[in-house]
């Protein structure tokens, strides 16, 4: 049997580029626990962390400043199985090691498009899987989203949700139906 392919829960900032808001902690807050429960990484795209901010900071940061995800725990499980990759700055694309790249959005270009079953589908043959997820208010940079090689829309009518309940509604779908 071949194993699956890791999948990775993805949050690229567009929020502010220069320093950490509440916005980033609890978007980050929230994602610990999503990964935790449904056995997924996390990546963080271009957040304004300091040069020496490094991982063990991170997971503290977020124990120390919110209850979210019983007070930052479950990031730290995450961050403890080195299941966290932080990026600074994406430029000419993602690192390859994250997988093919699922850009989520409720306005899919139809050439990209796919379901979540095929997104399970591409895992359960052991093929690793970004699925990335714009914060801030105008979603990803259009030239983020010609990087994804899929474009996934959760809803059934291209409705638009928050990212963190988008997150949960992947994370969950994914899992259940990979199964």
């Amino acid at each position: 049997m071949k194993k699956r392919g890791r999948i990775t829960l993805g949050l690229f900032n567009t929020y502010d580029r220069l320093r950490l808001t509440e916005a980033h902690r609890r978007a980050i807050a929230r994602v610990g626990p999503l990964a935790y429960a449904y056995e997924m990484n996390i990546a963080l795209f271009q957040f304004p962390f300091e040069k020496n901010f490094v991982d063990r900071d991170l997971s503290r940061w977020i124990r120390d400043t919110s209850s979210i995800g019983e007070f930052g725990e479950l990031i730290t499980l995450v961050e403890s199985g080195d299941r966290i990759t932080i990026v600074d700055e994406v430029k000419n694309g993602f690192p390859p090691q994250l997988g093919k790249v699922v850009i989520t959005t409720c306005k899919p270009e139809a050439s990209k498009q796919v379901l979540l079953t095929d997104v399970c589908e591409f895992s359960k043959k052991g093929h690793s899987v970004l699925l990335l997820f714009g914060l801030g208010p105008k979603g990803l940079p259009k030239k983020v989203k010609q990087m994804g090689q899929m474009h996934l829309d959760v809803t059934p009518d291209g409705s638009s949700l928050e990212t963190c309940t988008a997150l949960g509604a992947v994370a969950a779908s994914i899992y259940h139906l990979g199964r």
